[in-house]
């Protein structure tokens, strides 16, 4: 997640200061910085020492300007792809620093008691391990940000809740019947559909069957589509889903808005991983409550024995 960091400088002249953050600079140069919302910190503000709530006058301060800090950085991010690049072998997660670990590629290193220097690289699995205490402390990051809220007046609650906190699913090596013999039920991932053949992807203009032909409509050859049928609703979806495992996840205590980050990443020994994510888009429905469904695929991209991009899905998620 990138963004802009600002700071107020002179109440006559410059109001604010905006700098462009590493992670801003990395997708402006790639033309994906977009600026959606704002938020303000008062982590530079000094408070009188009586009230705790009034800001002092700075004039007579030394002052600096903005600066990026560890605690800008929210998500873990992964490195920008290349169009030469094959996503499937793209480079662990960039470095990102909270107050308790610091993530270098597929590294975790654990600060020290003070804070001051790293004590501990995790490796085996000391990483999943502690899988629940880096989640917390990469959310850390956002708290120490010390964004300024709104008080909503027609909101019984400020808190967040979600019920359960966690699910376990169970995975077997089941085996299936197949030419009279048994199989394991796992998948070769060089027999799996490409990106370009992937049903996930097919409601995408870029992955869609682009017949050759010219100006008038008339065929310059006859190519074979190799592409799957796409799913093309929401019942569709529910059909492949249907007799799967799930879990549904209640939200019992949240802003009306429901702003919510979702990051899924996965560990493992030795290695931490951020999944990949595919919006499959929004449906409407009838639910007057809650109108309308986002769906999202959550799984891992693999290059299969021919170089080719796979993308295998793990998760469905269903966000009502």
């Amino acid at each position: 997640m990138g963004g802009l960091v600002a700071g107020i400088l002179d109440k006559k002249q410059r109001i604010l200061d905006f700098i462009i953050t590493e992670e801003g600079r990395n997708q402006a140069a790639n033309g994906e910085l977009r600026v959606h919302f704002a938020s303000f910190s008062d982590l530079g503000v000094f408070y009188t020492e009586k009230s705790g709530s009034i800001a002092e006058d700075i004039s007579d301060r030394i002052q600096f300007e903005v600066n990026v800090k560890p605690q800008d950085s929210l998500v873990l991010e992964n490195p920008p792809v290349q169009a030469t690049d094959n996503i499937a072998k793209q480079p662990a997660l960039k470095p990102f620093k909270s107050r308790d670990f610091t993530i270098r590629g597929t590294n975790i290193a654990k600060a020290s008691a003070d804070g001051k220097k790293l004590s501990q690289v995790l490796t085996g699995s000391e990483i999943p391990k502690l899988a629940d205490t880096i989640c917390s402390s990469l959310s850390q990051n956002f708290k120490d940000m010390q964004i300024i809220g709104t008080f909503d007046p027609f909101d019984d609650s400020s808190d967040f809740e979600i019920f359960p906190e966690t699910k376990v699913f169970e995975y077997t090596e089941k085996t299936r019947r197949r030419w009279g013999r048994q199989r394991p039920a796992w998948a070769n991932v060089t027999r799996c559909e490409s990106l370009f053949q992937d049903s996930r992807l097919s409601h995408l203009p870029n992955y869609q069957y682009l017949p050759p032909i010219d100006k008038n409509g008339s065929s310059l050859g006859s190519y074979q589509n190799f592409n799957k049928a796409g799913l093309t609703s929401y019942q569709d979806l529910m059909k492949e889903l249907a007799n799967k495992d799930y879990v549904d996840f209640q939200f019992e205590e949240t802003s009306r808005e429901n702003n919510v980050i979702i990051q899924p990443i996965e560990f493992q020994n030795d290695d931490i991983k951020k999944l990949a994510i595919i919006d499959f888009g929004e449906f409407a429905d009838n639910d007057p409550e809650s109108p309308g469904k986002h769906v999202f695929f959550v799984g891992k991209i693999y290059a299969d024995s021919n170089g080719n991009s796979t993308y295998i899905n793990i998760f469905t998620v269903v966000m009502d």
